[in-house]
C-alpha cells in the first residue's frame, strides 16, 4: 500500500528551518549535504575542484535558491494487516540547482538516480499511522506471533518442506506429561521433532551417561533441568510438536562410541527437524532464554513532525540493524553450522524474536528492509539453481565466521564444521583434505590471518589476534584448521582480483609423512621459487606483523627496495628478529604493469628433526615486485 504527496521548497527555506530546529528539514538537509554526489563535486579531481579547493560542505551550501522538490511515500509493508497502517516513510528529493541562471550556488542539479533519497520508520508510539512492529513485552507474547510464522509457512511454503519425515535421531525428549528420553523407534513414521540450539557454558551437570540412560528413560528430574533446556521443552509442547532433540540428553556424554555414531548426523538432524528453537541469548545453559528483550537501537533516533493543519504528529525514526554481537551464540563455533542447515529456525534474541525457513525472514525488531542478519545455506543463501560458484562463495563466508568463533575444545575443529562439509560435498563433489577443496587447493592455500591494520587500528580488541596454536596439534600447518582465530581468502578478498600461479606446482597431498605418527601431519608436496630472509618484528603501529629482509640487524630504510610483508599464522615465542624464513611464492597479480604486481606465497621454517626440505607454515608474505624471486631456483619441497 502506498500513499504519496509532493511539495517543493527553496534550499535557502529549508536551510533557515534546519536552524529553527526543525528535525524533518535537518535529516532532509543532511541528506543532501551528505549525498555521495555532493561529496564528489565538492572534493578536487585530478588536482583541481569545480570550486574552491578549500570548499567544505556545511550549512551555508544550503544558502542559495536551487529548488528543492520533495516526494514522500508512506509504504505499508507485506506484514501489515490493517488498512491505512504504514511501516515507513520515504523521501525522494530532487535538487534544481540556480546556476545556470547565474546564481552562487553549491548545490549540483540531483535528479534521477543522482537523487536523494531517505528512509524512516514509523514508530509504535506515533500519534498517525500507529503500529505493533516490536512485539509487547510481557511473558509468552511471543507464542502468537511464532504459531502465526509457522502456520504461514505450513501452508505456503513449499520449499520449507524439504525435510526427510522417515529420519529420526537415535534418542528424542518425550515432552508430554513429565518429560523423558525415548530411543528410536523404526516402526514410527514420520516423527516430527524440535532441536535446540544453545551454548553449553560452563555448569551443565545434568547430562546423559551410560549410567543413568535407564532412569533418564523413566523421566528427566524437572528440578535438575538447565533452564535453557526446561524453557525449550515448555516451547516445544507450546508449539504442538511431542518430540525435542538436545544434545546433552540424546547423546551419551560418556560414551566415545554413542558420540562417533552421532556426530556425523549432527547435519541431518538439524536439516531434518520441523524447527530449530535458536537460544541465541543465553552464554550458558543454566541462564535460560526468554527474557524482556532490549529497547530498540536508533540509527536515526526518533523524532516527531508536527503537522500545521491536524491535531495528530507522525514520529519517524530509523532503526539499526541486528548486532549479531549480542548475541552470546554467535560467538561460538558448534552453532554456526546448527544455525545455517536448519529449514526453519525460531531465534530468541536480544531483541525479540525472529524467523527464518528457506522462503522468509522475519524481524520485527529490525527495519523492513534490514539485510539478512544470518549465515545462509539451505535458507534462501543460494539461487534456484546454483551453480558451483555459489558454493565456493558461501563456504568462503562461513568458514571465515566459523574461525572467527571459540571452541572450547580444539580437537573439535573439524567436527564442529563437518555437517557444513557435507552438505557443500554432496552439492559439488568437491574432496575436502584437511579443512582445504582440492578442487581449489591453489587458491585455498592463500589463506592467512585477518590483516593487522584490522586488529590494530578499529579496536582495542582485536578481532584477529595472535594466539598459540593448538596443542596437541589438530591440522597440517598448511591448513586453516592450524591455528585459533579469524582467517580469511587473501586470493579472493573482494572477488575483485585475478592472480595466475606464479612458478608454482602442487604435486600432491594428503599422504602422511612416514616420519610423523599422528595422522593429522598430512604433507603437502609442492614445487616453486624460494628465497630466504630473516625476519624483523614490525611496531606496534604497523600495518603488518613484520618484514622479511636481508638482515634484522639493520635500519629499516637499508635496503628496502624489495621487502615482503609478512603476517603471522600463530603466537611463536621463536618468531623472534633474525629468525631465518624460507619465502615460498604461490602467485602474481594478474596487471598489465608486471613491476606492480604482487606477488604472495607461504612463509615456512624448516621442521625440526626430519631434514631436508622438510617444513612448517608459519605466516604469509606479500610483496609488490617479483625481481626477488628472479634468480631463485625451483625446488620441490613437503610441507607438513
Amino acid at each position: 500500500m502506498k500513499h504519496e504527496i509532493g511539495y517543493s521548497r527553496k534550499a535557502s527555506e529549508l536551510r533557515a528551518s534546519m536552524i529553527g530546529g526543525c528535525p524533518w528539514c535537518t535529516c532532509a538537509g543532511n541528506g543532501i549535504l551528505h549525498s555521495k554526489h555532493l561529496d564528489d563535486i565538492l572534493l578536487p579531481r585530478s588536482g583541481r575542484s569545480e570550486h574552491d579547493d578549500s570548499a567544505e560542505v556545511t550549512l551555508d551550501n544550503l544558502f542559495c535558491g536551487a529548488v528543492l522538490d520533495f516526494k514522500v511515500g508512506f509504504l505499508g509493508s507485506e506484514a501489515s494487516t490493517m488498512p491505512g497502517v504504514f511501516d515507513q516513510v520515504k523521501a525522494c528529493i530532487e535538487v534544481t540547482s540556480d546556476k545556470h541562471k547565474g546564481g552562487d550556488c553549491r548545490l549540483p542539479d540531483m535528479k534521477g538516480e543522482d537523487a536523494v533519497r531517505l528512509t524512516f520508520e514509523v514508530i509504535d508510539s506515533s500519534a498517525m499511522f500507529p503500529r505493533r512492529s516490536v512485539l509487547p513485552k510481557f511473558e509468552d507474547a511471543w507464542l502468537s506471533a511464532a504459531l502465526g510464522w509457522l502456520k504461514t509457512c505450513n501452508d505456503f511454503h513449499k520449499t520449507c518442506h524439504a525435510q526427510d519425515h522417515t529420519f529420526q535421531p537415535v534418542r528424542l525428549i518425550v515432552v508430554r506429561g513429565r518429560p523423558s528420553i525415548s530411543k528410536r523407534d523404526d516402526a514410527k513414521k514420520d516423527v516430527q521433532y524440535v532441536a535446540l540450539s544453545y551454548v553449553w557454558g560452563a555448569g551443565q551437570s545434568y547430562v546423559l551417561t551410560q549410567s543413568t540412560l535407564d532412569e533418564k528413560c523413566n523421566g528427566l528430574d524437572e528440578a535438575r533441568l538447565p533452564r535453557t533446556i526446561a524453557e525449550a521443552i515448555d516451547i516445544t509442547r507450546h508449539l504442538g510438536y511431542d518430540y525435542l532433540w538436545v544434545d546433552a540428553l540424546c547423546i551419551i556424554q560418556d560414551s566415545l562410541a554413542d558420540k562417533e555414531a552421532q556426530l556425523p548426523m549432527m547435519g541431518d538432524i538439524y536439516r531434518n527437524s520441523a524447527l530449530t528453537i535458536v537460544a541465541a541469548t543465553s552464554a550458558a545453559a543454566t541462564q535460560g532464554f526468554l527474557r524482556v528483550p532490549d529497547e530498540p537501537d536508533y540509527d536515526i533516533s526518533p523524532f516527531t513532525v508536527p503537522f500545521s493543519q491536524a491535531t495528530a504528529s507522525l514520529r519517524l525514526g530509523f532503526r539499526s540493524d541486528y548486532k549479531p554481537w549480542k548475541d552470546p551464540i554467535n560467538d561460538r563455533a558448534w552453532t554456526l553450522q546448527e544455525r545455517v542447515l536448519s529449514a526453519r529456525s525460531l531465534v530468541f534474541s536480544y531483541d525479540g524474536i525472529k524467523w527464518i525457513c528457506r522462503e522468509q525472514q522475519i524481524n520485527p525488531s529490525a527495519p523492513v528492509d534490514a539485510p539478512s542478519p544470518f549465515p545462509r545455506l539451505l535458507n534462501g543463501g543460494l539461487p534456484a539453481a546454483p551453480h558451483q560458484e555459489d558454493y565456493r562463495k558461501i563456504w568462503l563466508t562461513l568458514r571465515e565466521e566459523y574461525n572467527r568463533r571459540k571452541l572450547t575444545n580444539a580437537s573439535d575443529k573439524f567436527h564442529a564444521i563437518s555437517a557444513i562439509v557435507s552438505e557443500v560435498a554432496r552439492n559439488t563433489d568437491w574432496s575436502y583434505i584437511a579443512g582445504l577443496w582440492k578442487e581449489h587447493l591453489f587458491l585455498d592455500l592463500h589463506w592467512h590471518r585477518h590483516p593487522v591494520t584490522i586488529s590494530k587500528f578499529l579496536a582495542t580488541t582485536t578481532d584477529a589476534p595472535l594466539l598459540p596454536r593448538p596443542t596437541p596439534r589438530v591440522a597440517p600447518t598448511w591448513s586453516w584448521a592450524s591455528c585459533s582465530g579469524g582467517v580469511i581468502s587473501g586470493a579472493e578478498m573482494g572477488g575483485a582480483r585475478s592472480i595466475d600461479a606464479f612458478h608454482f606446482r602442487i604435486i600432491s597431498v594428503g599422504v602422511p609423512h612416514a616420519s610423523l605418527p599422528n595422522p593429522t601431519d598430512l604433507v603437502l608436496v609442492v614445487r616453486g621459487r624460494m628465497v630466504e630472509r630473516e625476519w624483523k618484528e614490525a611496531g606496534p603501529d604497523a600495518m603488518s606483523d613484520g618484514y622479511l629482509v636481508r638482515d634484522a640487524r639493520k635500519r629499516m630504510w637499508e635496503g628496502k627496495s624489495w621487502q615482503p610483508d609478512g603476517t603471522l599464522d600463530v603466537l611463536d615465542p621463536e618468531m623472534r628478529s633474525g629468525r631465518r624464513i624460507h619465502c615460498l611464492a604461490m602467485s602474481i597479480e594478474r596487471r598489465l604493469q608486471k613491476s606492480a604486481s604482487r606477488v604472495e606465497g607461504l612463509m615456512l621454517v624448516s621442521s625440526s628433526g626430519l631434514g631436508g626440505l622438510v617444513f612448517e607454515r608459519v605466516g604469509y608474505f606479500e610483496v609488490v615486485g617479483s625481481e626477488g624471486f628472479n634468480s631463485a631456483e625451483e625446488v620441490e619441497v613437503q610441507i607438513i
